[in-house]
């Protein structure tokens, strides 16, 4: 999420159409919850980051996958809620 390598509007192409989706389906392949907290808890680092693109990357990489897994995100939610 911090490579911000080739301008802006590769590092928005390279989140939004590899990296989100590769992560998001990344947990569902996982399917448990004790290798998902340590992934949540990075991302969620990644929302401190200096950079308001890596911020906003960070936050729809957490929406992508609480969408991809449904009700078992809800085992993540007590770290994720501030």
């Amino acid at each position: 999420l911090e490579n911000k390598l080739g301008g802006d509007a590769r590092f928005q192409e390279r989140v939004t159409k590899h990296l989100i989706p590769c992560i998001a389906q990344f947990s569902v392949a996982m399917a448990d919850d004790s290798l998902w907290k340590p992934l949540n808890y990075q991302i969620l680092l990644k929302t401190r980051d200096s950079s308001p693109k890596v911020r906003f990357a960070a936050l729809i990489t957490v929406l992508a996958l609480a969408e991809k897994l449904k009700e078992n995100y809800i085992v993540l939610l007590p770290e994720s809620i501030p």
